[in-house]
Parts: C-alpha cells; structure tokens; sequence
C-alpha cells in the first residue's frame, strides 16, 4: 500500500509477456507473487506486465519489467555416408545443429 494506506493486499497479479503469454497468479501472505515458467520466450527483450486484480481494500495497480534472453548456444556435428568412400563414389555430408542446454529447441535456418 501507498501511505498513509496499510495492510498487506490480497488477491491475484496477472503476468502477461509481449509475446502473450498470460498467467495469474495468488499473492502469498506477504503480499508477492511468484511464477516460474518454462514457456520458451525469443530471443531479444521480453516485456512482462503485472497487473494487481485488486481486493475489497486495494484498488488495481500496474508495473512493467523487462527479461533478456539471448540465443541459445548450438553445437554442429558433421557426418559422411559413405565413410570410406572409393574415388568417384559420391559422398552425402549430414550437418545436425541442436540447442545446447539449457537452451531448447529445433534450430532452424541454414547451413
């Protein structure tokens, strides 16, 4: 509460990212509310809005907060089929690109 307000609100805060994730939440005891979430966001700065839903005693209120998640990490292995190969045999090179943890994901693009 704003002085010369006191008490501790209760109720609900609702989280929403830029990227529309939604999730509402209880205030603990305290007066906080927590999430974890494992929703992957993009890379780039996420905006996270929580808006308190307000009580019988507590009117509404809004704050913003920023979360910056960088690319994942990914790691490249080549294979050859066949492998030996004999002079003039054609040869298929695979590259397989994944998210090195604790990135996730199906890297996509080209290489």
């Amino acid at each position: 509460p704003i002085a010369p307000g006191a008490g501790v609100p209760t109720g609900t805060v609702s989280f929403t990212s830029s990227s529309g994730s939604n999730r509402t939440v209880p205030l603990d005891a305290g007066g906080i509310a927590t999430f974890t979430t494992s929703d992957p966001f993009q890379a780039g700065t996420e905006t996270i809005t929580a808006t308190y839903n307000g009580d019988a005693n507590f009117t509404t209120s809004t704050g913003t907060g920023t979360q910056t998640v960088n690319h994942a990490a990914t790691t490249t292995t080549v294979t050859s089929s066949p492998d030996p190969s004999t002079f003039g045999q054609p040869v298929t090179f695979t590259a397989t690109v994944a998210a090195v943890p604790p990135g996730v994901g199906t890297p996509t693009g080209s290489v």
